[in-house]
């Protein structure tokens, strides 16, 4: 009977043993996958970051934009890029940004404020 309880430790114990192998495994598995989330998560970040600035920078096309896109000027609300909107239905398209300024409501000082922002491409 002693052979057999020396036996069953020694099996028990090579079961523990090879359990806590696997453990120490499943840790490094999970911290491999950790590694790789932050590195996503950073690149995602990074990837948010470019198309923010490339909106920022991006011109509205005055001849094609919604009154949505053109409200993102300064100086052009609702009631303004409403009335672009209605000149180049009623016009034709812009043929340069300077042909903005024959939209009522749109003079100098808007114009000087937009003027980067804007394109009749």
């Amino acid at each position: 009977m002693d052979v057999i309880r020396k036996v069953c430790f020694i099996l028990i114990l090579v079961a523990l043993v090879s359990f806590m192998g696997g453990l120490a495994s499943a840790e490094e598995k999970v911290a491999e996958e950790i590694a790789t989330i932050e590195k996503v998560a950073e690149e995602a970040a990074e990837a948010a970051e470019k198309v923010a600035e490339e909106e920022a920078n991006a011109e509205v096309n005055i001849n094609t934009a919604t009154a949505e896109e053109l409200s993102t000027l300064e100086g052009i609300g609702e009631m303004k890029a409403a009335s672009i909107i209605e000149f180049r239905d009623n016009h034709g398209h812009f043929t340069k940004i300077e042909d903005l300024k024959n939209v009522k409501g749109i003079g100098d000082k808007i114009f000087e404020k937009i003027k980067d922002q804007i394109t009749v491409e």
